[in-house]
């Protein structure tokens, strides 16, 4: 995978719209292992990924539970499902043998958010008060995905998908020639970021979800080490513990 564009690529690009739903399970898996590997051993890590991966269960896709994704402009709802694992993560710290459910909420609400910054026009209002007077813009690793006046901007919103508009796109060989012929423009088909395909704002939306995974996991640890202790912590990621 292509991490980052050169730096000559930083400059207006047309979007290429793919038959993706949400960011691929790849690039979740990637983005999840970067930000966890030092902190858990490998046989609990699987647990955090699966549960993340879980997430784009056909079953929750198509419209169905939007706020897992962020979609539909579901951004508050998405927001309180995010704390509302992490009230999941809290509790469980309190308990004996919660170590297990407290990683299947972490990989929840990591998928979530990874979402959010495919999902919504979060990066191109990053970009747009970022950009340099030659049209250029810093590089992808530069974003803030928590920047204040960009996470509760009032033009902040994210892609939507409606059923009967937006099915024949993911219909083999009739979806190529319906995006050829028109896109809505705040449909999930014409704003994700999904993958490299979508052109060169992934790489933005990508290198801010590795961000905010990684402060999401140190928010997540920094709470259940004060109401458990390093035992707490080690109940999570399996490290000390000679049986995780």
């Amino acid at each position: 995978m292509r991490r980052f564009a050169p730096k000559s690529d930083f400059g207006p690009k047309p979007i290429i719209s793919s038959a993706n739903i949400t960011m691929d399970s790849r690039y979740h898996e990637e983005i999840t292992r970067w930000a966890l590997e030092a902190h858990f051993v490998p046989q609990v890590l699987v647990e955090v990924v699966r549960a993340n991966l879980g997430q784009d269960a056909l079953r929750y896709q198509l419209g169905r539970h939007p706020h897992f994704h962020f979609d539909n402009n579901r951004i508050s709802e998405g927001n309180a499902y995010v704390e509302s694992q992490h009230a999941e993560i809290l509790e469980l710290a309190k308990e004996d043998g919660g170590g297990s459910r407290q990683r299947r909420a972490l990989g929840r609400l990591l998928h979530a958010v990874q979402d959010f910054y495919a999902h919504a026009n979060y990066v191109d209002l990053w970009l747009a008060r970022y950009e340099r007077p030659d049209g250029s813009y810093p590089p992808p690793d530069a974003i803030d995905p928590l920047h204040p006046a960009l996470i509760t901007h009032p033009d902040l919103i994210t892609g939507t998908f409606v059923f009967w508009r937006d099915i024949i796109y993911y219909v083999p060989l009739l979806g190529a020639l319906a995006r050829r012929i028109w896109v809505h423009p705040t449909s999930h088909e014409a704003m994700n970021l999904d993958s490299p395909r979508q052109g060169w704002r992934f790489d933005y939306a990508y290198a801010a979800a590795r961000t905010r995974t990684l402060h999401e996991w140190r928010r997540a640890a920094n709470a259940v080490r004060q109401a458990g202790g390093q035992d707490a912590i080690a109940a999570l990621t399996g490290i000390g513990r000679e049986r995780p």
